[in-house]
């Protein structure tokens, strides 16, 4: 922060995103409001849902308003977003979370006179986006020209989320720069009890579990988890899969499980606030085949826990911090490649778990306490370059 000196001005910063579910980007965002220093930092919230979501009370607790704004009809939300921006509260920074349609979210800040704006990319949809058509391509080309002609700074998660949202030559770009997630790393300095923990689920100190963390959506690719769990099975009558997160596909991949007769092996966990110990204490294997990602959280917390992790390699290599954790394999590759490799890697682990995250990860910008200080300083900065003269922060 700015010298260590009294506040000048309290930076105002409105985040906009879905709502404040699990998932990777909410995540992020409860973590940097817990660290960030609130006296010089104020951050409030649009989403687009008007339903409670799992951190709301939380978010309201540490002094953030959450936002109602209406996603489904852009001249509802211009209206309602625009009467935000122009209320008594005044925000500094506009931070928009919501890829491609950060392109409007932006152009009605600018319109509106927000002097920092901000598109974040947090994903990598070139694979879904090819099998549209040519509305929503043209859709996506007028999203991407309005984020050149009204983002004053463009941050991604990875280098292929980068590519996605600001093209392929986003490193030439002096507005765009790469922001690592930040975990919080204490909540995986416990003590493992493997067999008290398992009890919940219904599994056995004795039982090998394949773990999945992620919304039951087409990127998370739910159905190949279910294939490899399936030939893993077949082999070991110990083997147990515990699926957490919530999301639209959720019945029909319950559904697949009855129908190949592993009801009594595949327990649904819902959502939940305590990946870090489910991951300590339960899992033996995390399985993540997605199709793509922009950089998962999930995958930093597993290295945190110590648990290795079988990948699919169209997960950016950014998101490796301790190497010998991580297998990646081809989407190519058979399910029953894929179960060896888990049960391999798996079994290696299973008595060299620890009570720490790897010194490695504990020294990275994965660590949320460098990475709200990097956050600090870009809204310093920002502010700085975009109103001299009227600096603020701490």
């Amino acid at each position: 922060m700015m010298d260590g000196i009294a506040a000048l001005k309290q930076i105002r910063v409105l985040h906009v995103l879905g709502a404040f579910e699990h998932g990777g980007i909410q995540t992020w965002l409860l973590h940097v409001l817990r660290h960030i220093d609130r006296e010089c930092f104020h951050l409030d919230f649009v989403v687009k849902t008007q339903h409670p979501a799992a951190h709301d009370d939380e978010v309201l607790a540490l002094g953030s308003k959450i936002i109602f704004c209406d996603m489904t009809n852009p001249v509802r939300f211009a209206h309602s977003f625009c009467r935000v921006l122009r209320g008594p509260e005044k925000y500094d920074i506009v931070h928009s979370h919501t890829h491609h349609f950060s392109g409007y979210v932006l152009s009605l800040a600018r319109l509106c006179g927000a002097p920092g704006r901000i598109a974040h990319s947090h994903n990598d949809t070139r694979h879904a986006e090819r099998a549209n058509g040519i509305g929503r391509q043209g859709y996506l080309g007028l999203m991407k020209c309005l984020l050149r002609s009204n983002a004053t700074l463009k941050l991604a998660c990875s280098r292929r989320a980068a590519e996605d949202l600001f093209g392929s030559g986003w490193a030439k770009d002096e507005q765009c720069r790469i922001l690592h997630y930040g975990i919080a790393t204490q909540s995986f300095f416990t003590t493992v009890n493997r067999g008290a923990e398992r009890r919940e689920f219904g599994f056995e100190s004795s039982d090998f579990i394949v773990g999945h963390v992620g919304r039951f959506a087409p990127q998370k690719n739910h159905q190949f988890v279910l294939a490899v769990f399936r030939e893993l099975a077949s082999n070991m009558n110990n083997a147990k899969l515990l699926l957490v997160g919530n999301g639209t596909l959720e019945q029909d991949i319950r559904r697949a499980v009855g129908e190949m007769g592993l009801e009594q092996r595949v327990s649904f966990a819902g959502s939940r606030r305590d990946i870090p110990r489910l991951m300590k204490n339960v899992m033996d294997v995390l399985l993540l085949p997605s199709f793509h990602e922009g950089l998962p959280l999930v995958l930093i917390e597993s290295q945190a826990a110590r648990l290795p992790a079988v990948i699919s390699d169209t997960i950016t290599e950014e998101a490796t911090v301790e190497t010998e954790l991580i297998s990646r394999m081809s989407l190519t590759d058979s399910a029953a490649d894929w179960a060896a490799m888990a049960a391999t890697t798996g079994n290696a682990f299973r008595t060299r778990r620890s009570a720490g995250p790897p010194e490695s990860l504990l020294q990275s910008d994965f660590n949320i306490e460098h990475a709200v200080r990097e956050l600090e300083c870009i809204y310093e900065t920002m502010l700085d370059a975009v109103s001299p003269g009227k600096k603020g922060g701490c």
